[in-house]
């Protein structure tokens, strides 16, 4: 860990004085010699807000020496271009420890989680990030920013984070054959299903997903539905070498297990919810019958991954919805007082490099998956944000001494106990 450390600090002190200078002027945020430099911009905007997510702009002017109407004017396009170039720099850090081992998830050398969540924006930014809230009104919904995170739960490195509009597919997004390491495992829920996309990885490149429950199966010989296929005999578990797609003929794997009728039943009253409000219909029958299934398609062998292990490995991509949890109630992703639609984007630019460095800093207390609380972690990193951003001028030993505060912080929040009745994934695993 102090190898970790030592790396970190080094990164955070390049990164927030010569990279956010050279950046300034590279991306036209700074174009002569003032008072505001463009370091002291970056450390002030993601510190702070790391330290307090609603932080008014006022206090911001005030550690700039500035006046909230002389911020407000710099928060613009050449703004957003410069946090978003330093984003892009921070990521190419490559910050990670060494790979947890934790019981199944050692069989690959990572395992790359990678999901998306949206953003409700102003609507005057409806032109450059079209919402999903009915065509080109002015409305809720107009506009709305997508993020897209892809992150090895092992390492805890961050290995993609883009943001794009609001209307931008899922399955256009997805990793690529060349943006995932050798033996390691990719997870995303089924809005991320893409036959075509599976078909260029190597044979050492694995994929669980869900399946969408019209999704059309070869299996001995023809091709049906999914409901077709588990309506055949009374079984509870199937675990066979199908083709998925016609249009693909994805060869794969497809392991299903019958759920207990109690949840089932859950799933169907949620699914006429959904379905009755989205769409104005009832669901079909094939759908409310698919509800009673656990569904898997995989390119794993039954000896690296059986039925009941695909399913322990599979609960991991959990842990991204909760890390986007933490973005939103601790980071402070998608609250603003801001109402001007370039205001909001700059805010939002730096919060998101803000969950970067506070990911950063839970990475001290060890792996995503040690099970020690990564949300009171990223309290505590919270908590030393202010003497980090103070420490940035002092040279890297003062910064690093904060950050060995900071470990022996982390060191001291007790593990959290072991589940008596309902397991957690960690121990599933």
């Amino acid at each position: 860990m102090n190898d970790y450390l030592t790396r970190l600090a080094a990164v955070l002190q390049v990164l927030f004085t010569t990279t956010a200078e050279r950046l300034g002027q590279a991306t036209g945020f700074i174009r002569r010699r003032r008072r505001l430099t463009a370091a002291g911009f970056a450390q002030t905007l993601v510190f702070r807000w790391m330290a307090q997510p609603k932080a008014t702009l006022e206090s911001l002017a005030r550690d700039l020496r500035l006046s909230p109407q002389a911020l407000q004017q710099r928060l613009g396009p050449r703004a957003q271009a410069f946090l978003r170039a330093l984003l892009v720099e921070a990521l190419q850090k490559a910050l990670k420890v060494p790979a947890e081992r934790l019981g199944l998830l050692n069989r690959f050398s990572a395992v790359v989680l990678e999901d998306t969540t949206t953003i409700a924006l102003p609507a005057a930014l409806a032109d450059e990030f079209p919402g999903c809230g009915g065509g080109t009104g002015a409305g809720e919904g107009a506009a709305a920013l997508k993020i897209l995170l892809r992150w090895d739960v092992r390492s805890g490195q961050v290995l993609a984070l883009s943001i794009h509009s609001g209307r931008t597919s899922d399955q256009t997004l997805g990793a690529e054959a060349a943006d995932l390491p050798e033996d390691g495992l990719h997870l995303a829920d089924q809005g991320f299903f893409n036959s075509e996309r599976w078909r260029a990885f190597s044979p050492r490149q694995f994929w669980i997903s869900r399946v969408p429950a019209r999704t059309l199966v070869y299996w001995q010989g023809v091709w049906q539905s999914l409901s077709t296929l588990l309506a055949q005999g009374n079984v509870d578990c199937f675990d066979e070498a199908v083709l998925l797609v016609e249009r693909a003929k994805l060869p794969c794997r497809l392991a299903a297990r019958r759920c207990p009728e109690e949840i089932a039943n859950r799933r169907r009253q949620k699914l006429r919810e959904n379905t009755r409000s989205k769409k104005g219909r009832e669901p079909s029958e094939s759908q409310l019958q698919m509800c009673a299934w656990l569904v898997y398609a995989t390119n794993t062998t039954a000896e690296q991954l059986g039925p009941r292990e695909l399913w322990v490995v599979y609960r991991c991509r959990w842990q991204i919805e909760l890390l986007f949890k933490r973005a939103k109630q601790l980071a402070g992703w998608g609250s603003s007082w801001g109402r001007s639609g370039a205001r909001v984007l700059v805010e939002l630019y730096a919060k998101v490099l803000g969950l970067v460095v506070l990911h950063w800093g839970t990475l001290l207390g060890g792996g995503p998956l040690n099970g020690v609380s990564l949300w009171k972690r990223m309290c505590a990193v919270q908590d030393f944000a202010r003497s980090l951003q103070d420490r940035l001028a002092d040279g890297l030993q003062a910064l690093t001494e904060v950050l060995t505060r900071l470990a022996g912080h982390l060191a001291r929040i007790r593990p959290q106990p072991k589940k008596q009745k309902k397991a957690s994934t960690r121990q599933l695993l």
